[in-house]
C-alpha cells in the first residue's frame, strides 16, 4: 500500500490536471446530489469547506443552505496558537478574506459549536468505500471532528470520482466519513 505522502501527491498531480470545465462540471454533479440528501434536507446547522480551484466545489451547496435559511459555517483556524480549526458562522453579507492556503475565510469570525452541527461537508484528497479519508496532511479536519460532539455530526466527503479509492492508508486519529459523494 502506498504511503500518506505518496498518495497525497499522485492525487494533487491528478486534481491539478483537472481542466476547470471538468471540476465544474464534476462539481455540479456531486452539489446536486449533496442537496438531495434527506440529511442535508433535514439539517439545520451545516458545515461546508470553501473550495481551492481544483477541488470539488461547494458555492451551490453554500448558496442552498442560505436560501433555505439553514445556518452555515465553515472551517477556519482560530486565533489562538495550536487551537486548531473551528466552525465559523456565514451569512449572505459575510465579507471575506483570504486564509491559509488563500482559502477564504470569514473577516470576523463567530464561532459555531460543534455539538450543535448537524452535517458537514469535509474535502479531501483521496477517499475509499468504506468511509476512510485522506486529508491535506495538516490533520486540522481530523482534529476538528475529533472534538466533544463531532463524532456524531453526520459527516459527507466529496470527491472526484479518480479519488474514490479501493483503500486508503489510515490511523486511528483519522475520522471516518458517513458517506463519500462522487460524481460517478
Amino acid at each position: 500500500m502506498m504511503t500518506k505522502d505518496t498518495w497525497r501527491e499522485t492525487m494533487r498531480q491528478r486534481r491539478a490536471a483537472l481542466d476547470p470545465e471538468v471540476v465544474a462540471r464534476a462539481s455540479a454533479t456531486i452539489q446536486a446530489r449533496v442537496l438531495a440528501l434527506a440529511s442535508f434536507k433535514a439539517a439545520t446547522v451545516i458545515g461546508v469547506y470553501k473550495a481551492l480551484p481544483h477541488e470539488v466545489q461547494t458555492g451551490a451547496i453554500c448558496d442552498e443552505v442560505l436560501a433555505r435559511g439553514k445556518c452555515l459555517c465553515v472551517p477556519a483556524p482560530r486565533p489562538a496558537p495550536g487551537r486548531g480549526y473551528g466552525l465559523a458562522h456565514v451569512s449572505a453579507d459575510t465579507a471575506w478574506r483570504p486564509g491559509p492556503l488563500g482559502v477564504p475565510q470569514p473577516a470576523a469570525l463567530e464561532w459555531v459549536a460543534l455539538t450543535g452541527v448537524d452535517l458537514v461537508v469535509v474535502p479531501g484528497v483521496a477517499f475509499d468505500r468504506q468511509g476512510g479519508r485522506l486529508g491535506h496532511g495538516g490533520g486540522h479536519m481530523d482534529r476538528l471532528l475529533a472534538e466533544p460532539g463531532g463524532r456524531k455530526v453526520y459527516k459527507v466527503g466529496l470527491a472526484f470520482a479518480f479519488q474514490l479509492v479501493a483503500g486508503v492508508p489510515v490511523d486511528t486519529h483519522d475520522i471516518q466519513m458517513d458517506l463519500v459523494i462522487s460524481d460517478s
